[in-house]
Parts: structure tokens; sequence; C-alpha cells
């Protein structure tokens, strides 16, 4: 079972600094006596020589085997280090220890996704949400796993905000996800705050659910809460809008609602209008403009007097405020360019 690579794993590594070491069976037996915190296991006598899947370099997988039969494994990574050949230590010790004890774990939503790669197993827990609701159900689920006698330490897991526009070809966004490890508490009010920001951004019907205060709250300071400024010179905030979190710029559902606030008076709904900008240019802007290209799956456009106008990337569905001053000749800023 794959998952995303941006998610950390449970994969716990020690790493050499601008150069190699030969790591022997004591030394693989000091790393998992540090690492794991055990000290009734077994080594093998040798490694297995195997050879990368993200580079040329060959590797060592050394494997230990716990007094009940567990087995995990060290694996003695080489890869270039920016400068120099370097080695790291890695092992799937929580990884390993997460698969076998998950059918034992208080589970309903959570799933487990794992996979076995470069000789070692990484695995974590994974769900899925659309709506604040079910978000708040799985952080109680995980906070129960996390009580449980049965978890393993550093269990690594990913909540998943399933919302429109998320996935456009091979792109797959995780702005409103949460991705982190049980080591630690978990933060109940990041994970509510990136789903809030991501509803504002799309201003998709899920930002209901949150109060205006706790909107306002989110959006206040925030880097990329967007402001116009008028002929006077005056800088105005929004308290209730922003821009992607990940600098992609304002959604073109958010574009709407400041074009409708500054007197353009856009005709049709926020998934799909048609505004005319000071000039007399006449844009057309859908989330549902979309044709096959070559080398992507599906390519997001919007129409300029009838022409077709390709974004930027394929999976765009934000513009830069660059661009709408340009487009329109309104003054938006996100909050960082007035720093």
């Amino acid at each position: 079972m794959r998952y995303a690579a941006l998610a950390a794993a449970a994969v716990v590594t020690f790493s050499t600094v601008g150069c190699t070491k030969d790591y022997g069976r004591n030394d693989i037996s000091d790393f998992v006596k540090e690492t794991c915190g055990i000290r009734k296991f077994n080594v093998s006598k040798s490694s297995e020589k195997i050879t990368s899947d993200e580079d040329e370099y060959t590797d060592y997988l050394w494997t230990v085997t716990e007094p009940d039969g567990t087995v995990f494994h060290v694996l003695d990574d080489y890869h270039w280090g920016m400068e120099a050949l370097v080695n790291t230590l890695k092992t799937d010790y929580f990884d390993v220890h997460l698969i076998s004890s998950y059918p034992r774990l208080p589970h309903n939503r959570m799933e487990l996704e794992y996979e076995l790669q470069n000789g070692l197993y990484w695995a974590r827990l994974t769900g899925s949400f659309s709506s604040r609701e079910e978000l708040l159900n799985e952080l109680q689920e995980l906070e129960e796993i996390r009580s449980d006698e049965q978890c393993p330490k550093n269990v690594s897991y990913s909540l998943k905000f399933d919302y429109p526009y998320r996935v456009i070809g091979e792109y797959d966004s995780f702005v409103g996800d949460t991705i982190s490890n049980l080591s630690s508490p978990i933060d109940h009010e990041e994970a509510e705050k990136k789903v809030l920001l991501t509803c504002v951004d799309h201003q998709l019907p899920c930002r209901f659910e949150f109060s205006d205060d706790e909107i306002r709250a989110a959006v206040e300071g925030n880097n990329h809460q967007l402001a116009v400024k008028t002929d006077t010179g005056e800088t105005i905030y929004y308290d209730d809008l922003c821009a992607d979190q990940f600098s992609y710029g304002v959604s073109f559902a958010a574009l709407y609602e400041l074009l409708e606030r500054n007197g353009f008076h856009p005709e049709g709904t926020p998934e799909h209008y048609r505004v005319t900008a000071k000039d007399g240019t006449l844009y057309e802007i859908s989330y549902s403009f979309r044709h096959p290209l070559l080398e992507q799956s599906e390519g997001i456009y919007y129409l300029k007097n009838n022409e077709i106008v390709d974004m930027d990337s394929y999976f765009y569905t934000h513009f830069h405020v660059a661009e709408i001053r340009e487009m329109f000749g309104l003054e938006v800023y996100e909050r960082w360019n007035l720093q």
C-alpha cells in the first residue's frame, strides 16, 4: 500500500556527517538499544546487500529478531549528502510494530497504510474527512489510539481533507491535511485551522461550520490575508478572505468575492462566472474549464475575450495577486506583500 512521500513516516534515522562509517554488528546492536529502547533481541551475523530504488549506491540491510519472533530491520543507507557520500542508519522497528498491533488498536475510521521499500517497512495511520465534524471524530479516535497500551511509539498519521479541487490530474494538494506523529500530543486547534483556511481560500461551504469569530481569528494576521488599496491610499484588510497557504495565490472563488466587493459585479457563481475588467476585457473563469494536455491528464484554463488562456501550471486554480492587478486594475495584495 503506497502513501504520499511527503508524509513523515515513523522510520527512525541516525546520520554520520560529511563521511561514511563502516557499521558492524555491535554498532547495529547499540543503535537498536538507543533508538528502539529494547534490550533483548538478536542481530543477524551479517548484512544483506541491496540496491537502492532512489540512487545507484549499495546499501546494507541488517535483520533483527525479538524473543517473540518479531522481525524488523536496520538499513545502512548510503546516499549523497550535498557535498560528500554519507551513510545513515534507519530502522522500521516502530512501523513493524504498528503493522502488528493495528488489528488490536481501537480504530474505526483510521486505516493502516504500509509499504516495503528498500528492505524497510514504512507504515502510518490514515483517515479522510470532508467536514469539521468528521475531522473531530478522527482526532478523537487518534487520541484513543495514542492512549492505548498496545500503541507503539512514533506512530505516523495523516488526515486527508477531501474537498473539491484537491486532486487535479496527477496533482494532489495536501494544504488542508494534518500530517504528524503520535509521539507528541495532537494539536486539535492547528488541525482545525488548516481546514478553516482551506475552506476560506476556496470559499467552500464548510467555512460555515466555523463561527465568524473563529474565521476572523484564523485570517487576521495570517501572511496570506487579502487586502486592497483604495484610490485614496487606504488599505483595507479582509478578515474573512485569504489566499492559498502554499502561496499559489487567490482562488477562482475568492477572486469572485473580491470582485463583487469592489464593484465589478461578476455574473454567475464563484465556481463559474463572467466579469468585465476596467479596460473592457471580458473574462470567463471556471473550475470546470479543463482540457487534455500531452504530458498531463488535464489542464486548467480561463477565457479572455473568448480566447483560451492556460494557467501557468496545469493544476492551478489560483491567480497570483500581481496577475489580478494586471487583469483588473484592482490593487489587491497578500499581507506579506505589505510588510
